[in-house]
């Protein structure tokens, strides 16, 4: 029975990996068998990043209709506010983002630091939106900006 359950497993080639097969690959040392180093991810060890306070200067425009990126309350807001708005449109809008600073230890790979970073200033884009807003179209369709 242990055989045929053997019998069932497969190597890389594609050809089955039987109980000989096994006993063969046993007396060799795995140095050997793979000369080549195993590929290693990089792996960053931080024990503190602080990233400065960050500007920046914004001017973009959204589809009122079909934009992901605007949450929905946000679009039913400007078309009650400017109903012959189709899109949102901001004019040199100017964000602010406070630090962002890693006090703990952190381990992983230099896209997971970038993630967690970048995470650290989506939690602050709510409060952007006023600004956002009130260097646009979206209040009286713009007569206020």
């Amino acid at each position: 029975e242990l055989t045929a359950m053997m019998g069932r497993w497969t190597e890389d080639s594609g050809e089955a990996l039987t109980l000989e097969r096994i006993h063969a690959r046993a007396g060799i040392p795995f140095a050997l068998a793979h000369p080549e180093p195993i590929p290693q991810e990089t792996v960053l060890v931080v024990h503190r990043l602080a990233v400065r306070p960050v500007r920046a200067n914004a001017w973009c425009r959204f589809s009122l209709d079909d934009s992901e990126l605007l949450p929905a309350s946000l679009r039913a807001f400007i078309k009650l506010s400017a109903p012959l708005t189709k899109s949102l449109f901001v004019d040199g809008a100017s964000l602010r983002f406070n630090e962002v600073a890693l006090h703990a230890p952190f381990r992983g790979s230099p896209a997971a630091l970038v993630r967690g970073v970048l995470e650290d200033y989506q939690a602050q884009l709510p409060s952007c939106w006023e600004t956002l807003l009130g260097n646009s179209n979206a209040i009286l369709g713009g007569l206020l900006s």
